[in-house]
């Protein structure tokens, strides 16, 4: 256990305003600078800045875009099952057509055969007739079927031509929102770098003034310690340098009171006393009893 830092400051204080020796540095606990913070910010560049901004849109943008996409999808699987409805529809009915001339044929020949006409012309006509009905059948199933695929293919390039639009749009809308975007992030990171170096400017400002007031207040101390000591240098050779160890230590013995004053009596008490080796060395044994008296008349 040592005597306390705070009051061994003050006592080195003391040896600092007494000493005789008027080139001595001065007792001068003034820091030298404030260290005041710096604001250290790097600006993004151009690059980085569109980065941020598109970061910012691109979730929405590709939501939309999926959008459109899962639209249009839906309209081509539409489509396409019509079209196979269509060509479905065109082969069952091309189906029951044959299956309708192969029975009239068959009804045909049965009823020529019965009337003794199977290899008549009459039985020929009618099966052509039959044959020629059938064709014809067929190829309005087909024109149909034909016609049905052509409005799905035009409703189809319609699909296409929305979904290529719309993505055509959302691509233009997303430039513009984007260029906006990079705008006001750039604004942002301009005034950012304003503020931040109009901050550091400041502070630089302020350490420089204190800088400028750290300097006079020392040369003042300097100069009051020289001229201190002189005056000390002259007591000492006159009167002895005891007469400064006196000051020094009725000094010290001061702040050692002011010191303890802030403990309670008896924790300050037991402290002086655990400690008499090392404030005999600073005090001297008079002063020291002096300093013990004073707490102990407090108990």
């Amino acid at each position: 256990m040592a005597i306390p830092a705070k009051l061994m400051q003050q006592y080195l204080r003391v040896e600092k305003r007494y000493s005789i020796n008027p080139n001595e540095e001065p007792f001068f606990d003034m820091p030298t600078t404030l260290n005041l913070e710096r604001i250290e910010y790097i600006p993004p560049t151009a690059s980085e800045i569109e980065q941020m901004a598109r970061q910012k849109l691109i979730v929405a943008f590709n939501k939309k875009q999926d959008e459109i996409n899962e639209k249009y999808q839906k309209a081509t699987d539409t489509i396409n099952v019509k079209k196979q409805v269509a060509q479905n529809k065109a082969q069952l009915d091309k189906q029951k057509v044959q299956s309708n001339l192969d029975e009239r044929i068959a009804g045909i020949q049965y009823d020529m055969l019965r009337r003794g006409l199977a290899r008549s012309s009459i039985c020929d006509e009618l099966v052509q007739k039959a044959k020629d009905d059938a064709s014809s059948q067929n190829t309005s199933a087909d024109w149909v079927l034909e016609l049905t695929l052509k409005e799905l293919d035009l409703a189809q390039q319609n699909a296409t031509d929305q979904k290529d639009l719309a993505l055509q749009n959302l691509q233009q809308n997303f430039d513009t929102e984007l260029a906006q975007k990079i705008a006001e992030i750039t604004e942002s990171v301009a005034k950012k770098t304003e503020s931040t170096l109009k901050y550091n400017n400041t502070q630089a400002e302020k350490e420089s003034d204190y800088k400028k007031s750290w300097h006079s207040q020392y040369i003042d101390a300097k100069q009051a310690h020289s001229e201190m000591a002189r005056t000390l240098l002259t007591v000492s050779i006159n009167d002895g340098y005891d007469v400064i160890k006196e000051y020094i230590m009725q000094d010290k013995t001061t702040f050692a009171k002011d010191y303890y004053l802030e403990f309670d009596a008896l924790s300050a008490y037991n402290e002086i006393v655990s400690l008499r080796q090392d404030f005999v060395s600073h005090l001297g044994e008079t002063h020291y009893n002096e300093l013990v008296s004073f707490f102990a008349d407090r108990l």
